[in-house]
């Protein structure tokens, strides 16, 4: 009886983990600069919500914080909103099977200094620690940004 209980349970809470990236938009010249992988991305699907969670790039904030939002999911609505003491992440599908999702943060930890430190042991190139500090800079400013996965 336990291990059918244990095998509802499971199937009923789907974890994934994928693969995804994280844009900051910025001006044409920043581009190259301004796409990161993001780590520990993962999605939690329970009795029709889910949870996405994953760590901030150190390069944008200068700290390692992790973020959670939650929320319905309705198939058929356009975007599904997810919710979370760090800001919101509206989600639709870009294509079949691809999914973008605009993230709005607050309550994040910024650590300017720190950024700009770990900026300048990636790179020996003047351009891209330039490049890199100028985005870490307006996501400070600003901190939104697209995830695709």
């Amino acid at each position: 009886m336990k291990t059918s209980l244990l095998s509802l349970i499971f199937l009923l809470s789907v974890k994934s983990v994928f693969a995804a990236s994280y844009t900051v938009p910025v001006e044409a010249e920043l581009k190259n600069y301004a796409n990161f992988e993001l780590d520990s991305f993962k999605t939690t699907e329970y009795g029709g919500s889910i949870t996405v969670k994953y760590k901030i790039p150190k390069l944008l904030t200068g700290v390692e914080q992790e973020v959670e939002f939650s929320g319905p999911v309705d198939e058929k609505a356009n975007a599904n909103i997810l919710v979370g003491s760090n800001g919101v992440l509206t989600c639709s599908k870009e294509v079949e099977e691809k999914m973008e999702c605009k993230v709005e943060y607050k309550n994040l930890q910024i650590d300017q200094a720190n950024a700009i430190k770990l900026i300048n042991k990636i790179s020996l190139n003047a351009n891209e620690i330039n490049g890199r500090i100028a985005v870490m800079k307006s996501f400070s400013s600003d901190p939104v940004g697209f995830i695709h996965y």
